[in-house]
């Protein structure tokens, strides 16, 4: 079963809201898919 790593989904949070822009619109359904040391990240 999967779980969500709250650490890092904080940290890609964080890191989004410092480079965010002025004219992007809202994420929404943000997924973090994790494969090894690889990271998917997925949103709409």
């Amino acid at each position: 079963m999967d779980e969500t790593d709250v650490e890092l989904l904080e940290e890609v949070v964080a890191h989004l809201q410092q480079e965010r822009r002025e004219n992007w619109i809202d994420l929404h359904n943000l997924r973090i898919i994790k494969y090894g040391s690889t990271l998917h990240i997925d949103c709409l």
